[in-house]
C-alpha cells in the first residue's frame, strides 16, 4: 500500500460515536431541499485470509433529486503516544490492494446501489488495519443568506457533505489482547471512581464490550466486578492494535493498596 498522509486531524471518543455525530450534524443544517445519504452498514470486517474476500456497501438516495455520489478510501493511522482517540486519515492511493469501486456514483431518486470493498491482496495482513470509505456528496444546500448564497455562486465554492463507513481489514489468526496497564491505576475517592489506562497488546483491533473486570487482591484472591454497568457508561471503546486509552469506572468500595485490576474477554475466558 501507497497511502498519501493528509493534514485532517480528529479527536473523537469511538466509530460508532463520531458515525452518528455526523449524520446527526448534517441533518441539523439541512434544509427542506437538503437530504441525508443513507448507508448500511456502517460498519464491516473484512479478512485478508478467507473468502469471501470481498464486502459490499448499499447506498441509497431516499430525496426525489438525481444525486452524484463521490467514493474514496483512507486509512486510518492511531497515534501510539496518545491515551485519547487522535488519528490522522491517509489517503489510500489506487496501486493498493484494498480495493472500493466504483470511485463514483449517480443515484436517482429512491435508488439503491452497492460499493463493492475487496482485498486482492495474495497475503494476509499480520496487523489489522481500520479504513474509512467516504461518500462525498458535492453542492449541498446548506442554510444561508441569499448574499451568502450569490458570494458563494460567484466564487464557485462547492459545499461536499461527507459520509464515512468504517471497514476493519483483518486475518483470522489475529487476536486482540487487551490488559491494565501496571502502575496505571488511580483511585478517586471523594467521586468514587477508579482510572487506569487499558492497552491492547495483540494484533486485531477490539472493542471494550467483550470484555470484563475483576479485582485483585494482594493475597491473589480474585473479585469480578458483576456490575457491568461500569462498562456500559462508557460506550464501546475502539482499541486498535497496541494502542493505549484510559479508561474511568464509578467504584463504590474503598480502594486497597496493593489491589489490581484484571481484564478479561468474557468470549474465551
Amino acid at each position: 500500500m501507497n497511502p498519501k498522509r493528509s493534514d485532517e486531524m480528529i479527536n473523537l471518543n469511538t466509530f460508532s460515536t463520531s458515525i452518528t455525530f455526523l449524520c446527526l450534524v448534517i441533518l441539523l443544517f439541512m434544509t427542506s431541499h437538503s437530504f441525508a445519504l443513507e448507508i448500511s452498514p456502517l460498519t464491516l470486517e473484512l479478512k485478508s485470509d478467507s473468502r469471501p474476500q470481498y464486502q459490499q456497501i448499499f447506498v441509497r438516495n431516499p430525496s426525489n433529486k438525481t444525486v452524484p455520489v463521490e467514493i474514496n478510501l483512507n486509512q486510518i493511522v492511531f497515534d501510539p503516544a496518545s491515551t485519547g482517540n487522535s488519528f490522522s486519515l491517509l489517503a489510500v492511493e489506487n496501486d493498493s490492494e484494498l480495493l472500493v469501486f466504483p470511485p463514483a456514483l449517480v443515484l436517482e431518486p429512491g435508488e439503491v446501489k452497492s460499493v463493492r470493498v475487496q482485498w486482492i491482496g495474495t497475503h494476509a495482513v499480520k496487523q489489522s488495519v481500520s479504513y474509512f470509505v467516504r461518500f462525498s456528496q458535492p453542492s449541498l444546500s446548506l442554510p444561508m443568506s441569499e448574499e451568502n448564497s450569490q458570494e458563494n455562486t460567484q466564487s464557485g465554492v462547492k459545499v461536499f457533505v461527507h459520509f464515512n463507513a468504517v471497514v476493519h481489514l483483518s486475518a483470522n489468526d489475529l487476536l486482540a489482547d487487551l490488559t491494565v496497564v501496571e502502575g496505571s491505576i488511580e483511585f478517586n475517592e471523594q467521586e468514587h471512581k477508579l482510572a487506569f489506562d487499558v492497552k491492547n497488546n495483540g494484533q486485531r483491533y477490539s472493542y471494550l464490550k467483550p470484555y470484563h473486570l475483576a479485582v485483585v487482591s494482594s493475597d491473589g484472591s480474585t473479585t469480578p466486578l458483576l456490575n457491568e454497568a461500569a462498562f456500559s457508561q462508557l460506550g464501546d471503546i475502539f482499541f486498535p492494535p497496541q494502542m493505549i486509552k484510559k479508561v474511568s469506572i464509578p467504584y463504590e468500595k474503598l480502594w486497597v493498596q496493593g489491589t489490581k485490576l484484571k481484564i478479561n474477554n468474557s468470549q474465551r475466558d
